[in-house]
């Protein structure tokens, strides 16, 4: 926020925060929840878990 409010002020400010918006819905969209709250942690692996699942398939 600081490099846009350094670039082009509040008008820098508001356009950063619409492109964090949108990337914010955009990654709600393709993880299938509605909102933050929707997540959890149950389908995410540790990345330790996802090797040996990897592997043993």
């Amino acid at each position: 926020m600081l490099f846009a409010v350094a670039a082009a002020g509040e008008a820098g400010v508001q356009h950063a925060l619409a492109l964090l918006r949108a990337e914010v819905d955009r990654t709600l969209a393709l993880a299938g929840v509605e909102s933050v709250g929707g997540f959890s942690a149950a389908p995410v692996l540790r990345r330790t878990q996802a090797c040996v699942h990897a592997a043993s398939s």
